[in-house]
């Protein structure tokens, strides 16, 4: 039974061209110290190197660390807090040696340029502190709130009266004009006249009307009073009409369908002395074959 579990081994037998070279008996090293990180002896300051391998503080006219010797060529450098940097620098500047003043002029200084500073940095804080301040502190808030609106209102109507109103010397009559209202109706200033004038679906002539400003003007706004003045869904009403001007531009507005005056601002009537109004699309009515214009207005700068 034990002779049947034993099995031949072969062994192998060594390379006769193989040979192991012989090592002398060498001296045990002893296993290197980690550098281990620890807090830096001294405090650091702005522009300071910390040391990679051990973390100390060094000045930054240093190369080798100061505790452990390791290079600082890829050292890290202590940066000013942000705060501190709004506040005035003190102390001596340091200066490159190439952008030295030159002899005679060092006791001499700027102060356009101390007092452009000094403005700037301070400007920042009281910015930031009235901001603080309004936020947290209702009442002032809510004056702060009504003194703008304030100026803004009393912007807007300095604004306002800056523009006059335009009167027109002269309006040429059209040949699509219906009897009895006139295109000259359309800007005589009267809310119970308008200009109507035949309107065909599906294309046909655009009514439009010539009108003399008498001047060279600078238009900037205009305010139109769509439709008839005493049947306003009995005729067509203008959607869109377009403000061709004596200065080769010209300004094309959008109404809404409403029988109150709308005020739209012109960009392009710089320079204008003719305007030709024309209308290019209407809001329709059932069975209307004219569109209506009760009245329009312009204003200029000046």
């Amino acid at each position: 039974m034990g002779s049947a579990l034993i099995a031949a081994v072969d062994v192998a037998e060594p390379d006769a061209g193989h040979t192991t070279e012989e090592v002398l008996p060498q001296e045990a090293r002893p296993a290197p110290k980690p550098v281990r990180r620890v807090p830096s002896t001294r405090a650091v300051r702005p522009g300071d190197l910390i040391c990679g391998e051990c973390g100390e503080g060094n000045a930054a006219t240093r190369k080798f660390c100061g505790r452990c010797g390791e290079s600082l060529r890829s050292a890290a450098v202590v940066r000013t807090p942000w705060w501190r940097r709004l506040a005035p620098r003190r102390g001596p500047k340091v200066v490159p040696a190439a952008k030295r003043p030159k002899a005679g002029t060092a006791g001499r200084r700027r102060p356009a340029r101390r007092i452009g500073t000094f403005v700037r940095r301070y400007t920042v804080v009281v910015v930031l502190v009235s901001g603080l301040v309004v936020g947290v502190y209702p009442p002032l808030r809510t004056f702060v709130l009504d003194k703008a609106r304030g100026v803004g209102t009393a912007a807007t109507a300095v604004l306002g009266t800056a523009l006059s109103p335009v009167r027109p010397t002269g309006i040429a009559p059209t040949d699509t004009e219906l009897e009895g209202h006139p295109a000259k109706a359309a800007f005589d200033q009267f809310k119970n006249t308008y200009w109507a004038a035949g309107w065909q679906r599906g294309g046909g002539v655009q009514p439009a009307v010539s009108v003399d400003l008498g001047k060279v003007t600078a238009l900037a706004k205009v305010i139109v009073t769509s439709g008839a003045s005493d049947a306003f869904v009995a005729h067509d009403r203008p959607s869109i009409l377009l403000f061709a001007y004596s200065n080769e531009k010209s300004d094309t507005v959008t109404l809404t369908d409403t029988p109150e005056p709308q005020e739209i601002a012109l960009t392009n009537g710089l320079a204008a002395k003719v305007v030709r109004v024309q209308v290019l699309q209407v809001f329709e009515s059932e069975g209307a074959q004219d569109v209506a214009l009760t009245e329009v207005e312009f204003f200029g700068v000046g």
